[in-house]
């Protein structure tokens, strides 16, 4: 199971590579680090820890999406 700082410190690394060079950050990475968070939100009950999550969500999407074409369907479950 992948924490929540271990998904930060991902997505910090990731918007790193991406400041430098965005054509080097391809779709498929984007896709592995949502498919972590999507995992981790199901385990996740913290208030802080699930907005973060959605943080990495709101910033990664639309990314992929204009890059894609295609919406991607990250949804993290319903918190408690």
């Amino acid at each position: 199971m992948t924490t929540v700082a271990t998904l930060q410190s991902q997505d910090s690394a990731l918007r790193k590579q991406y400041a430098d060079d965005p054509d080097a950050v391809k779709t498929a990475q984007i896709h592995v680090l949502l498919g972590r968070v999507q995992e981790a939100g199901r385990t996740t009950s913290g208030i802080a820890e699930r907005e973060q999550l959605i943080g990495i969500v709101q910033y990664w999407a639309p990314l992929v999406e204009e890059k894609t074409g295609e919406k991607t369907d990250v949804k993290l479950a319903p918190f408690d």
